[in-house]
């Protein structure tokens, strides 16, 4: 037994088998529209319900879609195979399916014609009716059998279905093979794929010319290196170059002077103050700072609120300084001065007024 589904935009349409009248099947908008399956799952299960409502036996079918189902278009017979090619393609290009089937009919004598539907849904409906035991042996579109007539389904275009079911074979779409027309997203991915086998090419291309580069610049650094050289004598006359010697003058450091210990040091003091044990409380301070040879005596009375302090002008300003800070220390005013006229070191006399600690 030999059955047809002609498959419409919208609807389908069931004949042949046990089936003696066509019936039809008309599934909801939210399942399949405008030959796009929507639910493929709730499509499968409704195609099950409507075999077993209409008690439909197994038998052999082939899917036939109706010419408002199908995308077709004329080209002369006059054009060489690679124009026919990428005319065929740009027409294919703009039919509004993600995948396409095409086959091409020359029912005509003047040119080739070019038939193109949905891939998924031919595909689709094919393993439903595998699943439902069916042998689903074609899948043709309308324009094989009526041309570009139209066609509503009826029984006589049932019958004639079946009629020519044997004939129909030729211009069959594939079954099982991948669809002879690459939808645009495929034909991106496979020019992609060549531009980029090119682009590895033209890489592959650069990197030779630069290893010939490189190669070339060592072969040429060596051989300017092996080649004698020439040197040419430049003879530049220039004007005489005038030394200018500038003297630095470089100080000279002084000695670093040497104290003279304070045993060496000659320390005389006289009483002027009339005051008896004045010159001895400072002899007695001067020795016990270290100054050794100190000696005292008398002078006439002087008044004065200082000390005097008369140090020979070879007396170093350590033994000075150190000097006039003991006498200070005992609460006197001092006043140093020098003169080459003492036998001493230093002479120090006290005088009248002045306050003792």
């Amino acid at each position: 037994m030999r059955a047809v589904l002609y498959i419409d935009r919208a609807n389908f349409y069931y004949y042949g088998g046990n089936i003696h009248s066509p019936i039809s099947f008309q599934p909801p908008l939210s399942v399949y529209s405008d030959m796009e399956i929507i639910d493929i799952d709730q499509l499968n299960t409704l195609f099950q319900e409507f075999v077993k409502t209409n008690k439909i036996q197994y038998c052999s079918i082939v899917l036939f879609f109706s010419a408002q189902s199908c995308f077709q278009k004329d080209f002369p017979k006059t054009l060489r195979p690679e124009e026919f090619e990428i005319q065929k393609n740009q027409f294919i290009e703009f039919i509004p399916f993600n995948k396409v089937m095409s086959v091409v009919c020359s029912l005509k004598k003047d040119a080739d014609t070019v038939v193109a539907i949905n891939r998924e849904v031919a595909f689709a409906l094919r393993d439903i009716f595998v699943k439902l035991q069916f042998d689903v042996e074609m899948i043709v579109p309308s324009f094989a059998l009526f041309g570009d007539q139209p066609q509503t389904f009826d029984i006589h275009t049932a019958q004639n279905i079946v009629k020519h079911y044997s004939s129909l074979s030729k211009m069959s779409f594939p079954l099982i093979e991948e669809e002879s027309v690459i939808k645009k997203a495929d034909q991106d991915e496979f020019q992609d794929n060549q531009e980029h086998k090119e682009s590895n090419m033209r890489l592959y291309l650069m990197i030779g010319f630069f290893v010939v580069l490189i190669a070339m610049l060592v072969y040429m650094v060596f051989f300017f290196r092996k080649s004698p050289t020439v040197s040419k004598k430049i003879n530049t006359s220039s004007p005489p170059i005038t030394q200018i010697v500038v003297a630095t003058v470089i100080p000279v450091p002084s000695p670093t002077e040497v104290v003279v210990a304070k045993g060496d040091i000659l320390i005389r003091i006289l009483n002027g103050s009339g005051v008896p044990g004045q010159a001895d409380a400072i002899r007695d301070l001067l020795i016990s700072t270290g100054y050794s040879e100190v000696e005292v005596g008398n002078a006439p009375t002087q008044e004065s609120s200082t000390i005097s302090i008369v140090v020979k002008p070879t007396t170093q300003s350590f033994h000075r300084k150190e000097i006039d800070d003991i006498i200070l220390s005992l609460g006197y005013t001092t006043n140093i001065r020098e003169s080459k006229e003492i036998d001493v070191d230093v002479l120090i006399t006290t005088r009248k007024s002045t306050s003792t600690q």
